[in-house]
């Protein structure tokens, strides 16, 4: 069976934690048939909107909790190669100002 690629909301306090690797494990209702393999590609979500940021995650194993919550699972999770463009924030950034300082900076 092929993997499958699962877009999901994850909430802004969880998101960091994903990304520095110590928060392996989601908890989530299985409406979506999650399985080992499978990827989970984590938007940050805040306030009920999307910030533009996201991670990727395989799912290394599917505990069924079902016996004690129907319909959830627990994913563990790996983080995937992320490359630098899709952790940072460069709208924030270029915002703030500081896109043009790096650049500067490593140009000069």
């Amino acid at each position: 069976m092929m993997a499958k690629i699962h877009e999901v909301k994850l909430h802004a306090k969880y998101f960091d934690l994903v990304l520095e690797g110590k928060k392996r494990a989601e908890f989530r209702k299985n409406d979506r048939n999650y399985e080992r393999g499978d990827t989970l590609i984590l938007h940050e979500w805040v306030q009920g909107v999307f910030t533009g940021r996201k991670v990727e995650a395989r799912i290394t194993d599917v505990t069924d909790l079902s016996d004690w919550l129907e319909d959830y699972v627990l994913l563990s999770i790996e983080l995937l190669n992320t490359g630098a463009y899709k952790i940072v924030n460069w709208k924030e950034l270029s915002e703030r100002g500081l896109v043009f300082r790096i650049n500067h900076e490593i140009m000069h």
